[in-house]
């Protein structure tokens, strides 16, 4: 897409990571954009004073609304105005249904971040004709959604921002063997923690570093002694939150370490490949022995985080991920208008 753009974005007030790599890529290319707040990387020279907003909305050639914060009260702004024609709607919520289940009628683009690969399905123990009958119905709901986000979205993930990269360290100058810093909540994350700590590796660091809780902006110095640690890892594990995708999973990357995650379950555009760009694990002792194979396989373990790097360089960076958005965009209107165009001329050859 070679034309400047007019885009004018109705963000989160809070810090949102897909929000924040979308606007991090808007930022680095040269089109002209407006924020409504002044977060998620917005900048003072994006920022629309509120009165500037709709006139800015009625020249811009469309509008990216984000789910989140406030996004009811945004919502309500577009349609009283008449501009859900050139709105496109980002679903950046945990989930792999629908925020606004009502979007799908009024939304022409519509881009997901939880978008699934595979329907997965957990059944209530049958204890009761009634709970039987409740187990199929439940099925057939979440089925239905499935189908409806795979049919009617387009994967949006997160992405590497320019923030991540702050700190680089060559291959042999990392000194820690694994860097597990998952938030050590009573769940999965604190499972495999304690698994990690009963391993004993020397130079392994476990836990939160420094000031790196899921509220602190990407920009924000605190996260420096995060991204340092990072940089001078050899391995690091992502473990999903509410949603698979998480931030530390593209932070891990994009500081060269060997990636340890659970397979893919969402869908990306140029996916990344379990074995040449990441390590995958399915269970605590799959992942125990992993760590030690590849904590023993150096060149096995560089070449592997070096393609990770590569890969994320090539397709996920904030900016290729703005740049696929609004490719998709463009694709998306181009295919519309033909529908259009052939609509209009079966109705002319039927007079």
């Amino acid at each position: 897409m070679n034309r400047k753009l007019v885009i004018v974005c109705l963000i989160p007030i809070r810090y949102d990571f897909l929000c924040a790599s979308i606007l991090d890529g808007l930022n680095q290319l040269n089109h002209e954009f407006y924020c409504d707040q002044l977060t998620n990387n917005a900048t003072e020279q994006n920022y629309i004073q509120p009165e500037k907003i709709l006139p800015q909305c009625k020249r811009s050639d469309f509008i990216l609304i984000f789910s989140n914060t406030d996004y009811q009260k945004r919502k309500r702004f577009i349609m009283s105005n008449a501009l859900a024609k050139k709105t496109v709607y980002i679903d950046g919520s945990d989930h792999n249904y629908f925020e606004d289940p009502d979007g799908i009628n009024i939304w022409p683009a519509i881009f997901k971040r939880e978008n699934p690969v595979t329907f997965e399905y957990t059944p209530y123990k049958i204890k009761s004709l009634r709970n039987a009958i409740g187990n199929v119905v439940k099925c057939s709901k979440d089925l239905r959604q499935y189908f409806l986000v795979r049919r009617k979205s387009s994967p949006l993930p997160f992405a590497a921002e320019k923030a991540y990269f702050r700190f680089s360290a060559q291959p042999g100058e990392k000194d820690i063997n694994i860097a597990c810093l998952l938030r050590g909540y009573p769940n999965k994350r604190h499972e495999i923690n304690k698994m990690v700590e009963g391993l004993k590796i020397p130079n392994t660091i476990i836990g939160a570093v420094s000031n790196s809780g899921w509220a602190t902006d990407s920009w924000d110095t605190a996260k420096n002694e995060y991204y340092k640690t990072l940089s001078r890892s050899k391995i690091s594990i992502s473990f999903p939150g509410t949603g698979f995708d998480t931030g530390r999973f593209w932070e891990i990357l994009a500081n060269k370490c060997l990636l340890f995650s659970p397979p893919l379950n969402i869908r990306m555009p140029d996916p990344f490949i379990k074995f040449k760009h990441f390590v995958p694990y399915n269970n605590l002792n799959e992942l125990k022995n992993r760590l030690h194979y590849y904590l023993q396989h150096n060149q096995e373990r560089e070449q592997i985080a070096l393609e990770g790097y590569k890969h994320l360089i090539k397709y996920h960076t904030s900016k290729k991920r703005a740049e696929y958005l609004l490719n998709t965009i463009n694709r998306k209107k181009v295919e519309a208008a033909s529908r259009d165009t052939k609509i209009g001329d079966h109705t002319i050859n039927n007079r």
